[in-house]
Formats: C-alpha cells, sequence, structure tokens
C-alpha cells in the first residue's frame, strides 16, 4: 500500500490526508506521523512530498521524502512567501531578494531527481531560470545574465558543485549595468505610484459633484 501526500514539514498530523487514508492499513499512524515530522523538520514553513509505503501483512512502513518545488525553495531562501510582480505603468519586475550562486548549485542538487538537465549545469541553469520568474537575483545579477555566463563558458559548475569563474571583469560589468537598471526601475515605480495618487485624488471630487447633482 503506498499512500502520497503533501505536507507542512514538521507539521504533519493524524487528520486528512494521511489519517484517513492509512487507517485502513492497520498501522501504527502516530509512528507513521512522527516520522514523517523528523524527516520534514528541515523544510518547516514549506509543503512536502512525502510517500508512505506499508506493508499491510507486517504492518512495518517506510516514509519516502521528496523536495519541496524550485521557486518554494528559492523563496525560503530569501524569506519571502510571494515571488516579484509587476508594476503598473512601469517595465519590468521588481526584485525580492538575491540568493548566492553557491545556494543554486545546492538546490539543482536537491533536486536532481525531478528535473529535466542531466548534467549539475543544465540543472542550475533552471533553479536559474525559475529565479527570473521569481524576481530573485543571483550574486547581485540578474539571473539570466548568469545564465549566459554559464553558456559562454566563463562559468564552469563541475558534477560535483564546484564553480569556476574564468572573467571576474565580465560578472563585475553584468552587476553595474543590473545596480543602473535597479536605480530605474525604482524611479519609475515612484513616478508610476505619485501618478496613480494623483489621478485617484482627481476622480475622488468628480465622484463626490456627481452624487451631489443626484440628490
Amino acid at each position: 500500500m503506498i499512500v502520497p501526500a503533501l505536507v507542512e514539514g514538521g507539521k504533519a498530523t493524524a487528520g486528512p490526508p494521511l489519517g484517513p487514508a492509512l487507517g485502513p492499513s492497520g498501522v501504527n499512524i502516530q509512528k507513521v506521523i512522527g516520522e514523517i515530522n523528523e524527516k520534514t523538520a528541515s523544510f518547516k514553513g514549506l509543503q512536502v512530498p512525502v510517500k508512505v509505503i506499508v506493508d499491510e501483512k507486517t504492518k512495518e512502513f517506510k516514509i519516502e521524502v521528496g523536495t519541496p518545488p524550485i521557486s518554494a525553495l528559492l523563496k525560503k531562501e530569501i524569506g519571502k512567501e510571494k515571488g516579484a510582480k509587476g508594476e503598473k505603468g512601469v517595465r519590468g519586475k521588481e526584485i525580492i531578494g538575491d540568493i548566492s550562486l553557491e545556494k543554486v548549485v545546492e538546490i539543482a542538487k536537491s533536486k536532481s531527481e525531478g528535473m529535466l538537465g542531466k548534467s549539475l549545469r543544465e540543472r542550475a541553469k533552471e533553479v536559474l531560470g525559475t529565479a527570473l520568474s521569481a524576481g530573485i537575483s543571483v550574486n547581485g545579477i540578474k539571473a539570466k545574465d548568469i545564465i549566459k555566463e554559464i553558456e559562454k563558458g566563463n562559468i564552469k559548475i563541475s558534477e560535483d558543485g564546484k564553480i569556476e569563474i574564468k572573467n571576474k571583469e565580465e560578472i563585475e560589468k553584468a552587476k553595474e549595468e543590473f545596480e543602473k537598471e535597479e536605480k530605474e526601475f525604482e524611479q519609475k515605480k515612484t513616478e508610476a505610484e505619485k501618478a496613480e495618487a494623483a489621478a485617484a485624488a482627481t476622480e475622488a471630487p468628480a465622484e463626490e459633484k456627481a452624487g451631489a447633482k443626484k440628490e
């Protein structure tokens, strides 16, 4: 008997979905829950996929723990629950946080079984793609620029996770460009917020006058 479930790290309970699904097997549910919580404690605050494999004859069980989605792991590293969103009237996305390339490689290692890339280099690029979509920069640079440097061979990632940067000047140049773009984004964001506030202030008196005429 195999029971798959999605639980909060370290906080699984005997209620649904696990309790009712495991009940007919006759296994010690509290023991199962205890082991799940012990094995998922490091994923506190995240939804974790687990599988409970039960031998219905002996009542013995085994717990298989997966890993949360890449986006969830990235957000946990920067201490955010939600990804970036576009700002009205402003082109581009805000950057909600920064993560090291070493941490990107670490996540790529932990998610190896569920990823398309055959090499750690390719899997790291997948994680970088997710970081880009979530609005997370890497080593103070846009994730897409890190991907470009990997493809150019300027950044090398070996199968043991070692990172080698051949031309650091290129990285510094990309970092300076990123900082410039961030300043421009923040400036446009402020301008858009002021314009929106001014428009709202203009609309309010107009609505009040329209209401007074009706009376």
